[in-house]
């Protein structure tokens, strides 16, 4: 709840993208603090912060999710990207008697860390392609008053999504499969 309060605040003065990317490197640096200094304290503060980082990352997924993703391949898009969270979770499980705590919370803070990388190549690639139309001028979504961020106008076609050729591959894929 104050992770999205917060989200609400934040999206009006920084880009999605930006906010996203921050918050990765926090439940980063919160995961490896588990790691690193696993006192019942510091598991207690890296677990707040890092639940208020979840709290921020779900609706900046969605809003990310709209802005970059046509309505008519989302729903494919979205699952095939939970494929590699749902590997993870079945190889972590299969394999929980064999980690230790500390091992867990650095693997988590590696996979943060790997997507803050992510989140930096999505800037990088906005930014080697200028704001889309629907986007504020300063090239990220303003809050509304209620402090909900509104969402940018979207497009049918593929002209709104990304210009990345990966990015058009994944979503001209799932286009395919849903037709079939």
């Amino acid at each position: 709840m104050a992770g999205s309060r917060l989200f609400g605040l934040l999206s009006g003065s920084m880009r999605v993208e930006d906010l996203l990317r921050w918050t990765f490197a926090v439940a980063c640096a919160a995961m490896a603090a588990g790691a690193l200094m696993p006192s019942r304290t510091t598991l207690l503060v890296a677990f707040s912060i890092f639940e208020v980082c979840c709290g921020i990352y779900f609706p900046g997924q969605g809003t990310l999710r709209s802005r970059y993703i046509p309505e008519e391949v989302r729903s494919s898009v979205s699952n095939l990207s939970r494929l590699g969270l749902n590997i993870t979770v079945v190889l972590v499980l299969s394999n929980v008697r064999t980690l230790s705590q500390q091992s867990v919370f650095m693997l988590s803070a590696v996979l943060l860390a790997v997507a803050a990388l992510a989140q930096y190549r999505l800037e990088a690639i906005c930014q080697e392609h200028g704001p889309k139309a629907g986007d504020a001028s300063d090239g990220g979504s303003k809050a509304s008053k209620s402090g909900k961020a509104n969402a940018p106008a979207q497009s049918t076609e593929m002209a709104s999504a990304p210009k990345d050729p990966s990015a058009v591959d994944v979503a001209s894929a799932a286009a395919e499969r849903s037709t079939q």
